[in-house]
């Protein structure tokens, strides 16, 4: 099994600290979408929801911190791409593209800065290919809910290669507010991300990586 959380290329016998990892398809085989899933799969990984993105936390081992800020940070850190998303809801968007994502437990700072302290979650995306191709995944579940995954690969040249994803989902909700008529508990996501790679030279790499993001949650009714 390797790893990259450290920032290195490792066997997970020769990293010193406790990783967890799941697979990208394994993930997608137990439904998961975002975020708050991933605790299904990774031991010692909780996920507290709160009636907004900004009040949900991850905690590892029990540590976490609840926020009620946008400028507070969290405890434990979420990384895609190499990215430290550091402002509070950030990470808890939908997952789209993942082919893996790590987790390491305990303090991260001397790698991944003071937010880390609890522990990281590392995502990683697919990297874009160098032949033309592309794929595309549909859901339908109970509930009017709907998702929609769509990547393509298109590269320029050998050294220039790009890929584009684009995602989207929609779920009515489970509870009926009696006063409107409408429902509690749903959702409307959608984005999209760019990566495009190049290769400068033997010794240096380029990742040029951009995406937009926006969710609008009807969250969070309990019976």
């Amino acid at each position: 099994i390797i790893v990259t959380a450290q920032k290195r290329v490792l066997n997970v016998q020769e990293v010193a600290a406790a990783v967890s990892g799941s697979g990208g398809e394994q993930f997608a085989r137990a439904g998961g979408y975002n975020i708050e899933c991933v605790q299904t799969q990774i031991p010692t990984l909780n996920f507290r929801k709160g009636g907004t993105n900004l009040n949900s936390s991850l905690f590892l081992r029990g540590v976490g911190t609840i926020n009620f800020s946008i400028a507070a940070e969290p405890s434990v850190a979420v990384v895609l791409d190499g990215v430290v998303l550091a402002r509070a809801g950030e990470a808890f968007g939908d997952l789209s593209d993942i082919p893996r994502i790590e987790v390491l437990r305990g303090p991260q700072g001397t790698l991944f800065g003071k937010n880390s302290s609890a522990g990281v979650v590392n995502i990683i995306s697919n990297s874009p290919g160098r032949v033309h191709s592309g794929d595309i995944q549909l859901t339908a579940n109970d509930g009017n809910e709907y998702k929609l995954r769509a990547s393509v690969d298109m590269p320029f040249s050998d050294s220039v290669r790009s890929r584009v994803t684009v995602f989207g989902g929609s779920y009515d909700g489970n509870i009926t507010n009696l006063t409107t008529g409408g429902k509690i508990n749903g959702y409307e996501r959608y984005g999209v991300r760019g990566i495009l790679d190049i290769d400068a030279s033997e010794s240096l790499k380029v990742r040029l990586i951009g995406d937009y993001r926006k969710a609008d949650d009807n969250c969070c009714g309990e019976v």
